[in-house]
C-alpha cells in the first residue's frame, strides 16, 4: 500500500509544490529547501511476517527447480524480508483474513500461505498430469506425522492440552544454550504454555526404537523440558506395540510405539490416548 506525504527537504525528490513553498518556506527566507510530494510505501509489517515465513518455508523444500528459486528470490526483493515463528504466523493468516475482506486478491494469498505453513498441500506435494489422468506423488514421512499430529489433537482436546505441529521450526532455539543446531521436534503437546510431552513420528517399520531416534528425542525433551518424549513408529500388522524405554536424569520419561499396517487409525488413537494418559498422571 502506498500513501502520499508533504515533505520538506533541501533534496527534491517527487513533485514539487510552489505554493506550499513560497507560503512557507520562501516568505521566511528559507531558499534551500523545498516541499516536495512523496509517494511512501506503507506495508504490513504482520502481512510481511507471514509472507517472509511461508518464503522460509517454501526454500526448505527439495523439489523445487531454478525457476521455483528464481521466482522467490524475485519475491523476496521485492517482500519486506522478516519471518515469524511457524505457529505464530499461522495465528497471525488467520487474523489477517478477516481484516482484508474487500480485497479477495490478498485473502487468497493469505489463504495459500495459511495453507504451506500448516503443511496442509505438503502431503500430496507432486501432481503430474497424464492422458488418462493425473499422478500424485505423496510426502509419506510429511503424511505420517499429520496422521499422529491428527491423533493427538483429538486425545489431547478432551484433556485440556494442546498439540503443535513443528512449533519450534525457524524459532532460533538452539540444541544448546550457547548455540549448536536448531532442534525440530515433530509435534509438541502443550500445558497451558509449557512443554508437556515432545513426540516424534518415524515412518519406518520397526519392533522396538533405534538408539539415534532415542537419543534424539532426549536431547529435545532435555532442552525443552518436558515430563514426557515418545517416538511413534510403524509395525507389521497385527504386531501393535507401547514400551517406555526409561526415565532421564532430569525425570523426563520416554517411550516408543509401533502402530500396525492393518489398523492404523485404530492404533494412532491408542497410541495417542497412552500418551496424553501419562500426561495426566504426571
Amino acid at each position: 500500500m502506498y500513501s502520499k506525504h508533504l515533505v520538506t527537504t533541501a533534496r527534491p525528490r517527487g513533485r514539487v509544490h510552489f505554493r506550499y513553498t513560497i507560503r512557507q518556506l520562501q516568505s521566511r527566507g528559507i531558499r534551500h529547501k523545498v516541499v516536495c510530494e512523496q509517494t511512501v510505501r506503507q506495508g504490513n509489517a504482520r502481512l510481511e511476517g507471514v509472507l517472509g515465513t511461508t518464503m522460509s518455508v517454501l526454500r526448505d523444500r527439495l523439489w523445487h527447480g531454478s525457476s521455483q528459486r528464481s521466482k522467490l528470490d524475485l519475491l523476496d526483493a521485492i517482500v519486506e524480508t522478516r519471518t515469524l515463528r511457524l505457529v505464530e504466523a499461522i495465528g497471525v493468516a488467520d487474523e489477517l483474513v478477516t481484516e482484508y475482506d474487500d480485497w479477495p486478491e490478498i485473502r487468497l494469498l493469505i489463504s495459500i500461505c495459511r495453507g504451506i505453513l500448516s503443511g496442509d498441500n505438503e502431503v500430496w506435494n507432486i501432481q503430474h498430469e497424464l492422458d488418462f489422468g493425473e499422478c500424485r506423488f505423496c510426502n509419506m514421512d510429511r503424511l505420517w506425522e499429520v496422521g499422529v499430529l491428527r491423533a493427538l489433537e483429538e486425545s489431547a482436546h478432551s484433556a485440556n492440552l494442546r498439540a503443535e505441529f513443528h512449533p519450534f521450526r525457524r524459532s532460533g532455539v538452539f540444541l544448546f544454550e550457547e548455540g549448536g543446531p536448531e532442534i525440530d521436534p515433530d509435534i509438541v503437546v502443550f500445558d497451558r504454555s509449557q512443554p508437556a510431552a515432545v513426540i516424534d513420528a518415524k515412518y519406518s517399520v520397526a519392533r522396538e526404537p533405534s538408539a539415534d531416534d532415542v537419543y534424539q528425542i532426549v536431547c529435545y525433551s532435555s532442552r525443552l523440558g518436558s515430563r514426557f518424549a515418545a517416538l511413534v513408529y510403524l509395525a507389521q500388522p497385527g504386531g501393535a506395540w507401547f514400551v517406555q524405554i526409561g526415565t532421564t536424569s532430569q525425570g523426563t520419561k520416554c517411550f516408543a510405539a509401533g502402530v500396525p499396517l492393518d489398523s492404523v487409525r485404530t492404533g494412532l488413537l491408542s497410541v495417542a490416548e497412552r500418551i496424553t494418559a501419562e500426561i495426566r498422571r504426571g
